[in-house]
C-alpha cells in the first residue's frame, strides 16, 4: 500500500491562484495512501532561485528600467502583498496532521522588479509504530513588468523516503528543469516554454473583483512537467460571524483538467484565506502561526481502511479466490458518478435517478463487476503502428518524466526480464514477477521516478507499479497505471480493503496486473476508481461502504 499523497510529498510552490495546497499534497494524502504527486498553494519560506535579491520599492515602474507594470496588475499585486504570511493547520479526515504556510513578496531580482510566491508544507503520519513525515518547501518568480512572464521556481522535497531539489529556469528555448536527487547528481532536461504567467499568482483576486470565472496556466511539476489549465470561480458570497463580526465571505471553487475532485475556498474581502477544502478528506485551516505548528499525525491503514460489509458483521473473502479468476460483484455507497470507472475487466452501474416525483432510485449503491480475465488469444511484438493507432495505445507507449521507458537502465532490466519472449502476456508475466522479487517491500520509500526505483531497490505498491509499467513500455507493451482498493490483511486480524496502486497491461484487451503480490493477473480483490494522471482519488477516503453482493461467497465475522 503506497504512502497517501500527502505523506509522498505535500505542496509544491504553485502559483497563488487561491495559494492552494499543492497536488502534491495530495500527492501526500495519496502517498500515505498510496504515494502519487500532484500541485500547489502560495507557501513558506524558500530559498532564492536565482541572483541576489532585496525588496523592491511598490511603484508602477518596473526596476532597472523593465517597463511599467500594467495598472490591471498593480491592484491585485498590492491586495496579494496586503494579505501577509498566512498559516494553515492540516486536517486530513478530522485529524490535524500537518501545517502550511503561505507567502508573497516583491523582490528585486537581477535588476528586475519581481513577485515571488512561496509556500512550505509539512505532513505526518503513522505506520503502525513508525511516524512518516513529508516536508516540501517551493518558490516561484514572476516578472512583474510586460506580460508577467514566470523566470524560475524550485521545490525542495525532504523526508522519509529521500529528498530532491528541482529547480526550473526560463531560458528563450524553453524551459530548463535542473533536478538533484538526495546525494545524487544533478539531471538538466529542457522543456518546450511554459505559457504560465503572474495572471496564476493573481487569478484568486481577479475573481473576487470582477465575478466571473478565471482559467489561468500553471507549469504541473508532479503528474506532466507541462503546463495545465486551472480554472477559478465564484461560488457565492454570504454573511458569516467572525469573531463576533458580521462579515462577507467569498466562496471559490477550484477546478483542474483530469481531476475530479472538489476544491472550495473561503476567502475574505481582504483577500485572507479562511479555509481550503478538498472534498470531504483535506481541510487546511486558517490558524495563528503558534497553533498551526502544533500537529499530530493519522494512523494511515485504521484510518483509512473500508472493512467488507453492510455495517452489521464484516465479511471475509475465502483465501482460494486470489488464486482464481472468479468475478466478484461489489455494492459501492457514497461513490460520485465520476469515480464509476468501467474497463474491460471491471464494469460499474450507477443506481438510476427517480423518473417521476415519489419515485424511488433504483439502488442506494453502484455494482461494481471485477471479473480477471487472461487474453483470449496471444498478441505477438513488436506491435504494428497500425495496431497502435486502431487501439488508440501510443500514450501509453511513450515515456514521461515519471515513466522512463527510454532510459538504458529500464530497458536493460526490461530485456532481461523479458528473456527474449515475443508474446505480449507472457512478457508482461515476466516482468511483473521480475519487479516482485527485485524490489524489497518497504514502505513509506518514495520514489517519484523510474530510475530512483531501481536505485533504491525497494518500496511500496506505488515503486512496484511505477517500476512495471517503465519497464512495460520498454518493452513495447502499452501500459498504464491504476488507483483504487485492494482486499488484504495488513497483518492486524482485520482483512479489509485498504488504498492501493497497480498496474494493467494492453494484450488484445486490457488485463491488470499487481506486481506488489506477484500477480501477472490481478484478482478480483482489486477495485479501480482511477487510470494513470488521476490523483484525485483521495476524494474517496472515509466516504465509500462496500460489501459483497455475488462472487467469492465471503464469510461473516
Amino acid at each position: 500500500m503506497p504512502l497517501p499523497v500527502f505523506l509522498r510529498h505535500p505542496a509544491t510552490a504553485v502559483p497563488a491562484s487561491c495559494r492552494r495546497i499543492p497536488a502534491l499534497l495530495l500527492a501526500g494524502l495519496l502517498a500515505i495512501l498510496f504515494g502519487c504527486s500532484g500541485s500547489a498553494v502560495r507557501t513558506g519560506e524558500a530559498a532564492a532561485v536565482s541572483g541576489g535579491s532585496t525588496p523592491a520599492a511598490a511603484a508602477p515602474k518596473s526596476a532597472a528600467g523593465g517597463g511599467e507594470i500594467p495598472k490591471s496588475r498593480e491592484a491585485l499585486v498590492q491586495k496579494l502583498l496586503a494579505a501577509g504570511d498566512e498559516w494553515f493547520g492540516l486536517y486530513v479526515l478530522g485529524k490535524k496532521t500537518g501545517v502550511m504556510s503561505t507567502s508573497a513578496a516583491r523582490e528585486t531580482r537581477d535588476g528586475r522588479d519581481v513577485l515571488v510566491v512561496r509556500s512550505e508544507t509539512e505532513l505526518q503520519a503513522a505506520v503502525g509504530s513508525r511516524k512518516i513525515q513529508r516536508k516540501v518547501i517551493g518558490e516561484r518568480v514572476y516578472e512583474l513588468a510586460g506580460s508577467g512572464r514566470l523566470l524560475s521556481l524550485r521545490e525542495e522535497k525532504q523526508g522519509d523516503g529521500g529528498g530532491e531539489i528541482l529547480v526550473g529556469t526560463c531560458r528563450g528555448d524553453g524551459l530548463e528543469i535542473v533536478r538533484t536527487p538526495q546525494g545524487g547528481k544533478p539531471e538538466s532536461r529542457l522543456l518546450p516554454p511554459t505559457g504560465e504567467n503572474l495572471d496564476a499568482a493573481l487569478a484568486a483576486g481577479k475573481v473576487l473583483e470582477d465575478g466571473a470565472p478565471v482559467t489561468v496556466t500553471v507549469f504541473d511539476t508532479e503528474t506532466r512537467m507541462a503546463d495545465k489549465p486551472r480554472t477559478i470561480s465564484l461560488v457565492k458570497r454570504q454573511k458569516m460571524i467572525l469573531a463576533g463580526v458580521e462579515t462577507e465571505v467569498a466562496e471559490l471553487s477550484v477546478s483542474e483538467e483530469d481531476s475530479r475532485m472538489q476544491e472550495t475556498v473561503q476567502v475574505l474581502p481582504d483577500g485572507r484565506i479562511l479555509e481550503i477544502r478538498y472534498g470531504g478528506v483535506l481541510l487546511a485551516k486558517a490558524e495563528p502561526e503558534e497553533l498551526a505548528k502544533r500537529y499530530g499525525s493519522i494512523e494511515v491503514f485504521s484510518s483509512t481502511r473500508i472493512v467488507l460489509g453492510d455495517g452489521g458483521s464484516a465479511q471475509k473473502l475465502p483465501a482460494a479466490f486470489r488464486q482464481s479468476l472468479q468475478p466478484v460483484v461489489y455494492a459501492v455507497e457514497g461513490l460520485p458518478a465520476a469515480y464509476c470507472t468501467e474497463g474491460d475487466w471491471q464494469s460499474c452501474k450507477m443506481p438510476s435517478e427517480p423518473k417521476a416525483p415519489g419515485e424511488k432510485p433504483s439502488a442506494s449503491f453502484a455494482e461494481m463487476t471485477v471479473a480477471p480475465a487472461v487474453p483470449a488469444r496471444k498478441l505477438s511484438l513488436p506491435l504494428s503502428k497500425d495496431f497502435i493507432e486502431a487501439n488508440e495505445l501510443a500514450k501509453w507507449l511513450a515515456p514521461t518524466h515519471a515513466i522512463e521507458s527510454d532510459n538504458p537502465k529500464v530497458q536493460a532490466l526490461a530485456r532481461e526480464a523479458v528473456d527474449g519472449t515475443s508474446d505480449v502476456f507472457e512478457a508482461s508475466s515476466r516482468i511483473a514477477m521480475f519487479v516482485y522479487r527485485f524490489l524489497e517491500k518497504s514502505y513509506g520509500n518514495s520514489s517519484d521516478r523510474s530510475t530512483r526505483v531501481i536505485e533504491q531497490k525497494k518500496g511500496d505498491c506505488t515503486e512496484h507499479s511505477l517500476l512495471f509499467t517503465a519497464m512495460a513500455r520498454a518493452a513495447g507493451i502499452p501500459a498504464r497505471g491504476l488507483s483504487g482498493l485492494v482486499y488484504m490483511d495488513s497483518g492486524d486480524g482485520v482483512p479489509a480493503l485498504y488504498w492501493h496502486q497497480w498496474a494493467e497491461i494492453y494484450a488484445g484487451r486490457w488485463i491488470q496486473v499487481d506486481p506488489t503480490f506477484g500477480q501477472p493477473v490481478a484478482d478480483a480483490g482489486h477495485i479501480a476508481f482511477g487510470t494513470e494522471g488521476q490523483s484525485d482519488v483521495a476524494a474517496l477516503f472515509g466516504q465509500l461502504k462496500i460489501r459483497v453482493l455475488r462472487g467469492a461467497e465471503p464469510s461473516a465475522e
